[in-house]
C-alpha cells in the first residue's frame, strides 16, 4: 500500500487504507445538512443504496438520541465495518451535532459548502433544497472530496469566539464611522477638511484639516457637543477653551482659531433644518464610544488567551500585531492538525487554481476560495501588513511587483508565505529568523507587544514549559 500512487494524493491513499479489504456494501455513509433547529440526514452505504431516506431530527437530547439510534440500526442492518459521517459547515449550526457524535466516538468530516455546490453543478442540478444538498454531501464523502477541518477546543475555541466577535465589532465600527462622516457632510461639509482651490501657480488641490486626526478625541468631542458651525461660533474662543479643559482635550490655540475660522466660512443649512441629522449624529457617536469600549475589552481578553498558546511565537515577526497573531492562531487551530503548510493554505482557500493544457506552461490564476473565508481574510490582512512593515516580505513583494503582479495578488502571496513560515515556527518551536536573509536581524521581542504584566509572566511560562524554549533563546 505504501508504494501506491493515487490521483487524490495522500488523501486518496488514506481512504484506500481505511477501506482496504472492506466490501463497499458494508461501509455506512451518513450525510448531515445542518440547521438551527431541525437538521436533515441521509443514511446509505458506500454504493449509494439508501438505508434511511432523508429525515429531520431536532437539536435536543431526544432528537439527537433518535438520530443516533438510526445510525446504530443501519450499522447492524448492513453489518458495517466502517462508518463515514460528513456534515456541511454552515455557520455554527453544525457544531452541536459534531460534538454529540464525537462524544459517541464517531469521526465526523466537515465539508466545505463550496464542495457541495460544485457537486450539484457537475450533476447539472441548478436547484437547491435539503435533499439535493444531502445527496451532494453523501457524494462528497464517497468521492473523498473533503477538506480536513476540526472543531476548535479548549483555549483555541475561546480564542476563536473572541477574535471573531472582535472582528465583528471592528467591522461595525467602520460602518459607524462611515455614517458619522455622512451626517457631518450634511451638517458641516467642510468639517473634515477646509478645501483650498488650485491657484495659477499651484495646480494641486489641497485640504487644510482642522484636526490632524478626524477620529481624535478633540474632533469627536466637537461633533458630539457642537456639530453645527453656529454652535461653535456661539461658544467662541473662551467657550471652546473651557470645553477643552472640561473634557481634557488639550486643544491648542491654533486649532481653536482654525475651528472658528472654518465655522465662519461654513455654508450650511440652519440647525432647525438639520434636526434629524444632528440627532442621528449624536446617536452614532454614542455607538462609536460604546463599540470602541467593546473592542478595547476584547483586546484585553484576546491578549490573555493568546499568551497561553504557541501563537505568541508569531509576535516575533515584524509586521504581525497582537490581534493578527491571535486571529491567525484561532483560525489555524493547533498545528498538530496539519502535516504540512499546504494543508493550512488550502484550509484558507488561498491556494492558486492551476490551469494547464496541451503541454503548455501552467497558468496560476485566481485563488480557489474553497476554504474558511474568515481564515482567508486574516491571511490577506497579514500579507498586506507584512508587505508594508517587514523588510524580508517587502523584498519578496518587490520581486513579485517587478513581474507584474497586482497589489491583491502580492498580498495573497505574502499571506501564503507567512503561513509557510508560521507553520515552520510553530512546528519547530522557533522564533522568526528567515533563512538566507542577509539584511539586519529582524526578530522582535515578543514581550514588547504584550501590554499586561501578568500576561508577560504567562507568556514566559508558555515559552518555557509548553514550547520548551530555554531562557537563553528569549529575545532581549
Amino acid at each position: 500500500m505504501s508504494n501506491i500512487n493515487h490521483i487524490q494524493g495522500k488523501k486518496g491513499i488514506e481512504l484506500l487504507k481505511n477501506l482496504q479489504g472492506i466490501d463497499y456494501e458494508n461501509v455506512l455513509v451518513v450525510a448531515i445538512d445542518p440547521a438551527k433547529h431541525f437538521p436533515k440526514a441521509l443514511i446509505c452505504n458506500f454504493n449509494g443504496e439508501i438505508i434511511y431516506k432523508p429525515f429531520f431530527f431536532h437539536i435536543d437530547k431526544s432528537g439527537l438520541n433518535s438520530f443516533l439510534n438510526k445510525i446504530q440500526n443501519a450499522d447492524k442492518e448492513i453489518m458495517a465495518q466502517k462508518v463515514l459521517i460528513g456534515t456541511e459547515a454552515t455557520g455554527h449550526y453544525h457544531q452541536k451535532v459534531v460534538h454529540f457524535l464525537q462524544e459517541k466516538n464517531y469521526e465526523v468530516s466537515i465539508i466545505n459548502p463550496y464542495t457541495t455546490s460544485e457537486i450539484r453543478k457537475q450533476n447539472l442540478i441548478r436547484s437547491k433544497n435539503d435533499n439535493f444538498d444531502l445527496f451532494a454531501i453523501a457524494k462528497a464523502i464517497t468521492e473523498n472530496k473533503i477538506t480536513e477541518s476540526y472543531l476548535s477546543e479548549g483555549v483555541y475555541k475561546k480564542l476563536l469566539q473572541l477574535t471573531r466577535n472582535r472582528r465583528h465589532e471592528v467591522n461595525n465600527l467602520s460602518r459607524i464611522k462611515a455614517k458619522i462622516r455622512t451626517f457631518m457632510d450634511h451638517i458641516w461639509p467642510n468639517f473634515q477638511g477646509e478645501s483650498k482651490l488650485a491657484t495659477k501657480n499651484n495646480n494641486n488641490k489641497t485640504i487644510a484639516k482642522i484636526f490632524s486626526d478626524f477620529w481624535g478625541k478633540s474632533s469627536v468631542c466637537i461633533m458630539d457637543n457642537c456639530p453645527h458651525p453656529t454652535q461653535v461660533l456661539k461658544l467662541g474662543y473662551e467657550g471652546l477653551k473651557n470645553l477643552s479643559k472640561k473634557h481634557k482635550l488639550k486643544m491648542r490655540s491654533t486649532t481653536i482659531d482654525k475651528l472658528l475660522n472654518a465655522a465662519k466660512n461654513a455654508y450650511t443649512q440652519p440647525p432647525e433644518n438639520l434636526e434629524f441629522e444632528i440627532i442621528m449624529l449624536k446617536k452614532k457617536i454614542e455607538d462609536y464610544y460604546h463599540t470602541k469600549e467593546q473592542i478595547s475589552f476584547l483586546n484585553e481578553k484576546l491578549e490573555e488567551l493568546l499568551v497561553k498558546t504557541p501563537g505568541i511565537l508569531l509576535l516575533s515577526i515584524p509586521g504581525i500585531s497582537k490581534t493578527i497573531a491571535a486571529e491567525f492562531t484561532a483560525e489555524l487551530g493547533p498545528i498538530k492538525h496539519y502535516n504540512h503548510a499546504k494543508q493550512a493554505i488550502k484550509n484558507a482557500g488561498t491556494n492558486p487554481v492551476v490551469k494547464e493544457s496541451g503541454g503548455k506552461n501552467p497558468n496560476y490564476g485566481s485563488i480557489s476560495k474553497q476554504g474558511n473565508p474568515k481564515f482567508r481574510k486574516i491571511v490577506y490582512l497579514a500579507g498586506k501588513s507584512l508587505k508594508q512593515h517587514n523588510p524580508y516580505f517587502e523584498h519578496f513583494a518587490n520581486r513579485l511587483e517587478s513581474k507584474g503582479k497586482t497589489g491583491k495578488q502580492i498580498n495573497i502571496a505574502c499571506g501564503n508565505k507567512f503561513i509557510k513560515i508560521a507553520f515552520a515556527m510553530l512546528t519547530k518551536k522557533e522564533f522568526f529568523h528567515p533563512p538566507k536573509w542577509e539584511g539586519k536581524p529582524l526578530t522582535h521581542n515578543v514581550y514588547k507587544k504584550i501590554e499586561d504584566d501578568d500576561n508577560i509572566v504567562e507568556a514566559r511560562k508558555t515559552l518555557v514549559k509548553e514550547l520548551e524554549l530555554g531562557q537563553e533563546k528569549f529575545i532581549s
